[in-house]
């Protein structure tokens, strides 16, 4: 008892003299002292507590102490702090005591983990497994779903009364419970069906973000689940999967059903203006094709213009194939025009001097961005120098001679699209698709990403 009693004496003199001493070490002796009291204090309580385990035990059956003081009991029987010696089975006990009042149950996470992990051996397989879904349920950091369970009995557990509403609060964190909830909202069938939610949920960046899209997209295109808005739906889609009929992505086949499923019904509308979208959609659908290129106005400045059908005859035309993907493809999109957002149609025509021989690719039409103009000229040029080098025409002696090439359509798609990016040619447009850039802030410092543009 004397030795406690110094003890105590010299404690407190330490935190008076540290009143006196410079802010940072006053701080660090000021925190020193109560962390003994409060191990002297709990070593003291935990041999109470085990010398009437009973009366302990009612006690935290009632509720009488608060959270932070039943957390410092748990640690320390469950992993021997504050000086008091280990003994995981009485922190099993103080648990299953405090958690007999099932409400209970639903609250303090961090201490129903511990309750999981600290079963005894003649346990109750059935609660057991109740905790662990439990705790599955209130984590933040369940990845996976617990074990042997399948996602089905996943979608049970979070249907049950109490616990839907736990797991839409915590939704967000890219987990498996967020797949059953997703799945729950979503279906038809299901008494929490919510198109509406289903639509804000697909906005949380998620490795299945996309097929939740085309999930939602079903949602509203769909009649018979209530009015149909297709202007919503056309947001939700990837302006990618448009272009890409490779057929290699089962998730890419489902945009374009969907896409088609748009269509049609802008098709089936008395609004001119739907179906001229109707048109659109498909006609941004259809397979590449050579034989309806886009009409261009030549202007009137006594230059010779000449149409790609007029194309010499002896000359090879590199542009009068449907691979353009080779010619310009979406890693040749611009970072600057990226980070902008910047879009736009390029219309590319080559020119030839008085002499008949090619001088170089103009801009006859811009897409509003110099940036897109100028990488597509030069990215043009840079991929078919030697032939473009090579070219003349004849039979125009001393006149300028112009001939519209092509349309290169430079578009950006949805975030986080499975799709990817695609590039795709038809009718003389070659379109581009690219996702949009997204910066990262911690490296604006270092300046823009490098490009063959800047």
């Amino acid at each position: 008892m004397a030795e406690r009693r110094l003890f105590f004496k010299v404690t407190a003199w330490v935190t008076v003299a540290s009143l006196a001493l410079t802010p940072e070490i006053a701080a660090a002796c000021t925190y020193m002292a109560p962390q003994y009291v409060i191990s002297d204090d709990m070593r003291q309580k935990c041999r109470a507590a085990v010398a009437n385990p009973r009366k302990f035990l009612a006690k935290v059956a009632k509720d009488t102490f608060d959270s932070r003081e039943l957390g410092n009991y748990i640690v320390a029987f469950d992993e021997g702090a504050f000086g008091c010696r280990e003994n995981r089975k009485f922190a099993f006990r103080i648990l299953d005591s405090f958690y007999s009042k099932p409400d209970r149950l639903f609250t303090q996470p961090a201490l129903l983990r511990r309750y999981a992990f600290t079963w005894p051996e003649n346990h109750d397989p059935a609660r057991e497994a109740y905790i662990n879904g439990l705790v599955w349920l209130l984590s933040d950091h369940a990845a996976h779903l617990p074990s042997g369970w399948t996602a089905e009995q996943a979608r049970d557990f979070v249907s049950q009364p109490g616990h839907f509403k736990i797991a839409l609060e915590r939704f967000g964190t890219d987990r498996d419970r967020d797949d059953a909830v997703f799945a729950i909202v979503s279906d038809p069938k299901s008494p929490h069906f919510d198109r509406d939610a289903a639509i804000r949920l697909t906005g949380f960046t998620s490795r299945h973000q996309f097929q939740r899209r085309l999930t939602a997209v079903a949602l509203f295109i769909n009649p018979a689940l209530g009015p149909t808005d297709l202007a919503k739906a056309e947001t939700l889609l990837p302006v990618s999967a448009l272009y890409d009929d490779s057929g290699t992505n089962p998730l890419t086949v489902n945009a374009r059903t969907l896409w088609e499923q748009v269509a049609g019904q802008y098709a089936q509308s008395s609004d001119a203006g739907l179906r001229e979208k109707a048109r659109s959609i498909r006609a941004k659908m259809a397979p590449p094709s050579l034989t309806n290129w886009p009409k261009i106005e030549y202007p009137k400045d006594g230059r010779v213009w000449l149409s790609l059908a007029d194309w010499p005859k002896n000359i090879p035309n590199p542009f009068g194939s449907p691979k353009y993907a080779s010619l310009v493809s979406v890693a040749d999109y611009p970072a600057r025009a990226l980070r902008n957002e910047e879009t736009g149609a390029v219309t590319v025509a080559a020119r030839f001097g008085t002499d008949g021989r090619f001088s170089g690719l103009e801009v006859l039409q811009s897409s509003g961005s110099a940036i897109l103009d100028d990488a597509t000229t030069k990215t043009i040029h840079r991929r078919f120098r030697p032939k473009l080098n090579d070219m003349t025409v004849s039979g125009f002696a001393g006149k300028e001679v112009r001939v519209p090439l092509l349309i290169v359509d430079w578009q950006l798609s949805d975030t986080n699209s499975a799709t990817g990016s695609v590039a795709r040619f038809s009718d003389g447009r070659l379109t581009i698709v690219a996702e949009p850039m997204i910066v990262n802030e911690l490296y604006s410092s270092c300046g823009p990403p490098p490009s063959i543009f800047l």
